[in-house]
């Protein structure tokens, strides 16, 4: 095990909390994986867009996904339940409001929609942009509020003739009201290096976006994947924190347990995995691994074990998941994943029969797989 670097921190001595964005159930099991079945088969009519999501009402399994309409699909009981009318769409995420329970998707079309899954998938919410497939999206819920907001980080324009001072935006959306702020992250590549001494090749296009939440002050951050991770202040008007990370894919924590005393941001570079410690600002774990391997996913199984999925040699077109003990900062199972093309999504469940279960997807979404312990 090697020991990572550290963030750097930037006008700001704000500590910073984080906001669970997980549902993460109690693991009494070592998850050692095996090979079930397929559940879900596409075949050759692949989605272009789908999304797999648990209900809370119900505890099943459902995945929406774009075909001649937008198909809301019972994955257990293999069929349709809702066709709705959208003639492109470029994303679906599903968020709930774990204030109320209220369930929902965000689906980018033509405009910014809100759709509320208990309310029979009507549209509560909806935004005309000029560009809306353009941008990283996320959505999120104020703590003990029904307040809710989508994020989305874009490339707004060239601010001069050189092709790298282009500016990056980020813009709030609130559900309740038609008001847009732009939050500053930067102005452009120079401007970036001058004020922040970020160079343009440490930002990079955006990838992913999080959200914590700062229990002690009450706060709001945007957490944006860049060739760093770039930290911003939502609601106020604070200079910004760099953690100097590539990182492709992350989830944070906010319960603490006895492996790890804090909260933490646990992230995917392309061949590692970092604990960052989100009080001390500081990487506490770091597992690299010197074989050729090539990370895409990440979820957390329980407080002591995190499973990704990974991609080998490019000639061997093989795709593994991989079990991690953050205890012992070891691997402790690898396992091939059975899919012919890349593992584009993971889930952790709780199937009615086999209990605590994984769900994996191909890159094109065609095969849905079940695993179990």
């Amino acid at each position: 095990m090697e020991s990572g670097n550290d963030g750097k921190k930037i006008r700001s001595d704000s500590i910073i909390d984080a906001c669970n964005v997980e549902i993460n159930y109690q693991s009494t099991k070592n998850p050692n994986l095996k090979y079930k079945s397929n559940i879900l088969c596409f075949g050759k009519k692949v989605p272009e867009v789908f999304e797999i999501f648990t209900s809370h009402k119900d505890n099943k399994e459902y995945i929406a996904y774009k075909d001649y309409k937008l198909i809301i699909f019972d994955i257990y009981e293999n069929k349709k339940i809702k066709e709705l009318d959208f003639k492109k769409v470029f994303l679906i995420k599903y968020f709930i409001n774990q204030n109320n329970l209220k369930e929902y998707l965000l689906v980018i079309s033509d405009k910014y929609y809100v759709l509320e899954i208990s309310n029979n998938y009507n549209i509560i919410y909806q935004y005309q942009d000029k560009y809306p497939e353009a941008g990283v999206f996320t959505m999120f819920f104020t703590e003990n509020t029904n307040n809710g907001y989508i994020i989305k980080s874009d490339y707004a324009g060239y601010s001069g003739e050189n092709s790298s001072s282009y500016t990056v935006r980020t813009l709030l959306f609130s559900l309740n009201e038609t008001k847009i702020k732009e939050i500053v992250i930067y102005y452009n590549y120079y401007q970036a290096h001058n004020d922040y001494g970020i160079t343009g090749k440490d930002i990079g296009p955006i990838r992913h976006l999080l959200v914590w939440y700062n229990k002690i002050n009450n706060d709001y951050y945007v957490l944006q994947f860049a060739n760093g991770i770039i930290i911003k202040n939502i609601f106020k008007d604070e200079e910004l924190y760099y953690l100097h990370y590539k990182a492709k894919n992350g989830f944070i924590n906010n319960k603490e347990n006895d492996k790890l005393k804090n909260s933490y941001l646990c992230i995917l570079t392309e061949n590692s995995v970092s604990i960052i410690n989100l009080y001390e600002k500081k990487c506490i774990k770091y597992i690299k691994y010197n074989f050729h391997i090539n990370f895409q996913n990440i979820i957390q199984w329980d407080n002591k074990y995190i499973i990704t999925t990974a991609a080998g040699f490019v000639l061997e077109k093989k795709n593994y998941i991989i079990i991690i003990d953050l205890e012992y900062n070891k691997t402790i199972t690898k396992i091939e994943g059975k899919h012919e093309h890349e593992i584009k999504f993971i889930k952790k469940i709780n199937h009615p029969i086999y209990g605590e279960a994984l769900l994996t997807c191909e890159k094109d979404g065609s095969t849905i797989k079940l695993w179990i312990i």
